[in-house]
């Protein structure tokens, strides 16, 4: 084996060691997604939790009306992303997680850092629900590499 191959594969090696113990660092850290439908007033929600059990907190904002989308009706495999606080997300996409709302069409609640909420809400025309799935996709199905990225960006930021 040659020095510069040698040396190619040690630099691979401390990048995946660096990758691997910063995702390690974040292991605690989950975002969970769920879409509301009504069908009435031409809305949708998107939430985003670091815990699913806070879904059950939409209910006491007002929202009512709101019917849950199942993963099978979304056409995703998933609905959470590993390693990465719905706050990771937010600074790193903005307040519409990346997708191409009007802002003058959207409200934008985030209680992520009230202690009982610790939601954050999207609310839309119902005609961005094929632009929600499309980003949901997106989100889900990241590479380790662009989640260590948005880690990187958000542990600089706030150091």
């Amino acid at each position: 084996m040659s020095a510069k191959s040698t040396l190619i594969e040690e630099k691979k090696n401390k990048i995946s060691e660096d990758l691997n113990g910063l995702l390690l660092f974040c292991k605690q850290y989950n975002s969970y997604f769920s879409v509301y439908i009504s069908r009435e007033e031409r809305k949708i929600l998107l939430v985003l939790t670091d815990n699913p059990g806070n879904f059950k907190n939409i209910f006491t904002e007002g929202i009512s009306g709101f019917v849950k989308l199942s993963r099978n009706d979304l056409n995703i495999s998933k609905l959470f992303i590993s390693y990465l606080d719905p706050r990771h997300l937010l600074y790193s996409y903005g307040q519409t997680l990346g997708i191409r709302f009007p802002l003058n069409n959207i409200i934008v609640k985030n209680l992520l850092d009230e202690k009982t909420k610790k939601i954050y809400m999207l609310e839309g025309p119902i005609k961005f629900l094929p632009d929600i799935i499309l980003r949901l996709h997106e989100l889900v199905e990241m590479k380790p590499q662009v989640k260590y990225k948005i880690i990187e960006k958000y542990i600089v930021s706030n150091s």
